[in-house]
């Protein structure tokens, strides 16, 4: 093999490295974005886990006020 051979084989294999690299760099991006909105849903989630949970904290305390007047 001579050294322009080698050349031309050298420059596939750099533009094979390069397309593998833009490839995983955008498996990357699209992990990160699906991230992202798995972190925006999990917000969301605990938003309304912290909502439920008040409006039951509320509903309780009425439920033992009733049963204090009841009782007495």
């Amino acid at each position: 093999m001579n050294s322009e051979q080698m050349f031309e084989k050298l420059m596939n294999e750099i533009k094979l490295i390069q397309t593998q690299q833009k490839e995983t760099n955008e498996i990357v991006q699209a992990i990160h974005d699906l991230q992202e909105e798995t972190d925006a849903k999990l917000d969301a989630l605990t938003i309304d886990v912290h909502k439920i949970h008040g409006i039951v904290t509320g509903h309780t305390e009425i439920i033992e006020s009733m049963i204090k007047i009841n009782c007495v």
